[in-house]
C-alpha cells in the first residue's frame, strides 16, 4: 500500500510493535492508563462544583483519588497480562501459531477491547468509586447529603474511562491483528467476536448523553438550592452555575466529538483500506488481500472479500493451468503429428525393405523419445510375429538371436498380432499380458499397434518407454495413423521387391532368349559383320583383335595405332560393344586418323552403339515376325488344299506333296493305322516319294 494510504499514528504504533513485540500490549496499556487521569480529574471537578469542601478536604480527596487510581491501573496491567497471553505468544514467535490455537488467538484479539472496557468499568467502580466514597465519608468528613454527588461523579468518570479504554485498545490492536492475520490461513468470520457497529454507536452516544445530562442537571439543581438558601447571593450563585454548566457542556461536546471521530475512524478506516485493496484487485493483482483491522461488520466484509479474491485467484490459476495443460497437450499432439508425418514421408521414400524398417524404427525413437521401438512382421504361415528391426541395443540382441513371438499367445505384441487391436500397458509389471523381456529391463510402459493393410495384419509396431503411464488413448489415435502408413510403406516395399525380382527374372530370361536368337540368326546368316571403307560396304570374315576384346569383356576398347618401325602413333582404334538387355550382340569398330579421341566422342559412339543394337533387334524381330507370318500363311494354304478333297488318298497325297514343298525334303511318309476287331491297330504304311512340288 502507498504511503499516502498510511496514517502517521499507524506508522507510530507499528514501529512500537516491531520494537517491543510481546511486550507491546502491556506497555502501550500502561501509557494509555497514564493518559486516562483526565477522566478522574473531571470527576473531581464535578464534586467540587456540586459539593462545598474545605481546602483541606479537597486536598485529601485528590490524594485519595490518585492512590485509588494507581491501584486500579496496576490491576488493569495485571488483567492485561493475563487476558493477552495467547496474543503475546503469537507476537513472540511470529508465523509459528500452534495448531488449534488460531481460533483462541483471534477470539482474544477481537474480544479484548470490549472485555477490558467492561473490566475497566467494574474495576473503577470497585477500586476507585465505592472505596473513594466510603473513605471520603469516613476520613475526609464528607456529609451524607453530598454522597449522591460523589456517586454521580464516580459514574460519569467511570463511563468516560470505559469508553476511552475501548477506543484506545481497539486502536492499539490494529497492527497486532494485521500481523496475526498475515499468517493465519484459516480465519473464519465466527472467530470475530467484537461488538457490531450499531452496538458501538448506541453505547457511546447513550453514555455521553446520559453523563452530560446527569452532570448538567445535578449542577443546576445544586446551584438552585444554594441560590435560595438564606444569606446567599443569587446572582453570584447563578453566575457560578452558568460557568459550570458551560464548562461541562463544552467538555461533553469535546468528548462527544472526540469519541465520534474515534468511532468514525474505527468504521471508516477499514473500509478505506478495503477500498484500496479492491482497486488493486481491479487492476489485476489477485494476490492482494484486505487488511483485517476491525472486528465488526467491516471485518466480516474483509474476510468475505478475501475469500472472493482467493476463489478468483484459484479460478484464474486453475484456468491458467488448464490453458497451459491444453497448450502443452496441443504442442505435444502437434509434435506427434509432425513426427508421424515425417516418419510416414521418409518411409514412403524408401524402397529397400531393410533400409525402410531400420530407418523407420530409428526415426520413431528419435522423434518421439521412446526407449525402444521394434517392428514385427508376421511370417507366411501366420504363426509367429518375427522381429525385423529394432532401435535399442537390447533390440539388436533380440534381432541377432531371431526373436519371435507366438501370434495371439505371447506378450502384448502377440496379442495385437492375433486380435488386430491396439494395446497399452501403462504398468508392465501389473499387466498380465506383458512379456517380461530381460533385454529391455528399463521398460515401464509399452504400446503395441497393428500394422494392417485392409483387413490383413502384416505385423506389429512395438514402442516402449522408461516412464510409467507414458501413453494415452490420444497417443493411440496419432500413432495408429502413422502405423497404418508404415504398413502401406512396408507392403509397397514388399511389392516393389517382388516386382524387382520378377523384372530381373524377365530380364534374365529375355536376355538369354535374345542371345540365343542372335546366335541362331548368325548360324543362319553365316556372316560376321560389315565394314565400310570410304563409304563402300564389304563383308568382314574375321574380327579385329580390339573387337574380340570388346565382345568378350563387354566394354569399350580404345587403343592407339602405331607406325611400324619407329612406333609413332598415327591413329586410334575404338571398339564399342552393342548391348541389348545386358547381352552383347555385336561390336561397333571405328578407326580414327587422329592420335587421340576425346571422351565426348567415345560417349557419343557408345550411345550410337546402344541405338544401333536396338535398331538391329527391331529388324531381327521384324524379320522373325515376317517368318512367322509366312509360316502361318503356308500352314493355312496347306490346310485349305488338304480340306479341298474328300478322298482319303487324295488328302494324303496332297498333304505329303505340300509338306515336302514347304519343308524342302525329298521324302514324306504318312502312316494311317487300321482297326482290328480285337481293338488293336496295326500300321499299314503308305509311302509316297516326293521329287518336287509338282507331284
Amino acid at each position: 500500500m502507498s504511503k499516502q494510504g498510511i496514517r502517521l499514528d499507524w506508522l507510530l504504533i507499528s514501529r512500537f510493535l516491531s520494537r517491543w513485540r510481546a511486550q507491546y500490549i502491556w506497555r502501550m496499556m500502561a501509557l494509555a492508563e497514564i493518559a486516562s487521569l483526565p477522566a478522574a480529574a473531571i470527576g473531581v471537578y464535578y464534586v467540587l462544583a456540586t459539593v462545598m469542601l474545605t481546602q483541606e478536604q479537597t486536598l485529601s480527596l485528590v490524594v485519595l483519588v490518585m492512590i485509588l487510581i494507581t491501584i486500579a491501573n496496576a490491576s488493569g496491567i495485571l488483567y492485561t497480562l493475563r487476558a493477552t497471553a495467547r496474543m503475546r505468544e503469537a507476537l513472540r514467535y511470529p508465523g509459528h501459531l500452534p495448531a488449534g490455537e488460531e481460533e483462541a488467538v483471534w477470539r482474544e484479539a477481537t474480544s479484548f477491547p470490549w472485555r477490558f472496557a467492561r473490566f475497566a468499568f467494574v474495576n473503577t467502580s470497585l477500586i476507585v468509586v465505592i472505596p473513594g466514597i466510603a473513605l471520603s465519608y469516613m476520613l475526609v468528613g464528607i456529609r451524607p447529603s453530598s454522597l449522591p454527588y460523589f456517586f454521580i461523579a464516580g459514574f460519569v468518570a467511570t463511563t468516560w474511562i470505559t469508553l476511552y479504554y475501548y477506543f484506545i485498545i481497539e486502536w492499539l490492536l490494529w497492527p497486532v491483528r494485521q500481523e496475526i492475520f498475515s499468517y493465519s490461513s484459516s480465519l473464519r468470520p465466527q472467530y470475530l467476536v467484537g461488538p457490531r457497529i450499531q452496538t458501538r454507536i448506541l453505547v457511546v452516544y447513550t453514555a455521553l448523553i446520559l453523563s452530560a445530562l446527569l452532570m448538567v442537571g445535578t449542577i443546576a439543581y445544586r446551584k438552585s438550592e444554594q441560590a435560595v438558601a438564606p444569606g446567599a447571593n443569587p446572582v453570584l450563585v447563578l453566575q457560578t452555575m452558568q460557568g459550570h454548566i458551560l464548562l461541562v457542556s463544552l467538555l461533553s461536546l469535546f468528548l462527544g466529538i472526540g469519541f465520534s471521530l474515534l468511532l468514525a475512524r474505527l468504521i471508516a478506516r477499514p473500509i478505506q483500506r478495503l477500498t484500496l485493496a479492491m482497486a488493486e484487485v481491479e487492476k489485476g493483482d489477485l494476490s492482494r488481500r484486505g487488511e483485517l483491522i476491525s472486528t465488526d461488520e467491516t471485518g466480516r466484509l474483509t474476510l468475505a472479500f478475501n475469500q472472493m479474491v482467493s476463489q478468483l485467484q484459484m479460478l484464474q490459476t486453475g484456468l491458467e493451468e488448464q490453458v497451459m495443460q491444453r497448450t502443452a497437450d496441443l504442442a505435444r499432439r502437434t509434435a506427434q503429428l509432425e513426427a508421424a508425418a515425417i516418419v510416414a514421408h521418409r518411409a514412403a521414400e524408401i524402397r529397400d525393405m531393410d533400409t525402410l524398417l531400420n530407418q523407420t524404427v530409428r526415426l520413431i525413437s528419435d522423434r518421439f523419445g521412446f526407449y525402444h521401438t521394434g517392428i514385427f512382421l508376421v511370417d507366411e504361415a501366420g504363426e509367429y510375429a518375427v522381429l525385423q528391426a529394432a532401435s535399442s541395443e537390447g533390440g539388436q540382441r533380440m534381432l541377432a538371436r531371431g526373436h519371435r513371438l507366438k501370434v495371439g499367445q505371447v506378450g502384448i505384441v502377440g496379442y495385437v498380432a492375433g486380435t488386430g487391436e491396439p494395446r497399452i500397458a501403462l504398468d508392465v509389471g501389473a499387466d498380465a499380458v506383458f512379456f517380461d523381456n530381460p533385454d529391455l529391463p528399463l521398460t515401464h510402459s509399452e504400446m503395441a499397434l497393428p500394422l494392417k493393410v485392409g483387413d490383413r495384419i502384416i505385423g506389429v509396431l512395438d514402442v516402449q518407454s522408461e516412464e510409467p503411464a507414458a501413453f494415452s488413448e490420444e497417443d493411440v489415435a496419432v500413432l495408429q495413423t502413422m502405423a497404418d502408413q508404415i504398413a502401406l510403406a512396408i507392403e509397397n516395399g514388399r511389392t516393389m521387391e517382388q516386382m524387382q525380382r520378377t523384372m530381373q527374372e524377365l530380364e534374365r530370361v529375355y536376355g538369354e532368349y535374345t542371345r540365343e536368337a542372335w546366335r541362331a540368326m548368325r548360324r543362319v546368316r553365316r556372316w560376321t559383320g560389315r565394314r565400310y571403307r570410304r563409304l563402300i560396304p564389304e563383308p568382314v570374315e574375321e574380327l579385329p583383335e580390339e573387337a574380340h576384346r570388346a565382345l568378350s569383356e563387354g566394354r569399350s576398347v580404345l587403343q592407339p595405332i602405331r607406325e611400324e618401325g619407329d612406333g609413332r602413333v598415327v591413329g586410334t582404334l575404338l571398339a564399342v560393344p552393342m548391348k541389348l538387355r545386358g547381352q552383347v550382340v555385336g561390336v561397333l569398330n571405328l578407326r580414327f586418323a587422329t592420335p587421340q579421341v576425346s571422351p565426348e566422342v567415345v560417349q557419343m559412339v557408345g550411345a550410337i552403339a546402344d541405338r544401333l543394337a536396338l535398331a538391329l533387334e527391331n529388324a531381327r524381330l521384324l524379320e522373325e515376325t515376317r517368318r512367322h507370318a509366312e509360316r502361318d500363311r503356308r500352314i493355312a494354304e496347306i490346310t485349305a488344299r488338304v480340306r479341298a478333297s474328300m478322298d482319303p488318298e487324295t488328302v494324303l497325297r496332297t498333304a505329303a506333296r505340300e509338306l515336302g514343298a514347304v519343308l524342302g525334303v525329298d521324302r514324306v511318309i504318312v502312316r494311317i493305322g487300321s482297326q482290328h476287331r480285337e481293338g488293336r491297330g496295326t500300321a499299314d504304311p503308305a509311302r509316297t516319294p516326293i521329287t518336287g512340288p509338282e507331284e
